[in-house]
């Protein structure tokens, strides 16, 4: 498996980056779960019904500037 470069690993907002859609010097104390990814990529794809956890979860739009 190829590693990134770092220039295109900071635009797809890995850790200790900021990504594009990110908020910047953002910080909040919701507590997210992996059924918050879950959820959040579902809504991301239009995927329906949210599966299982993932109706119940914390969505992470409140953590990008510009969310579908």
């Amino acid at each position: 498996m190829a590693v990134a470069p770092p220039s295109e690993a900071s635009r797809a907002g890995l850790p200790g980056s900021q990504g594009v859609l990110q908020k910047k010097n953002y910080s909040n104390s919701i507590r997210y779960t992996h059924s918050s990814t879950l959820r959040t990529i579902q809504e991301i794809f239009g995927v329906t019904p949210l599966l299982r956890d993932a109706a119940e979860a914390t969505s992470l739009s409140d953590l990008f500037s510009t969310y579908p």
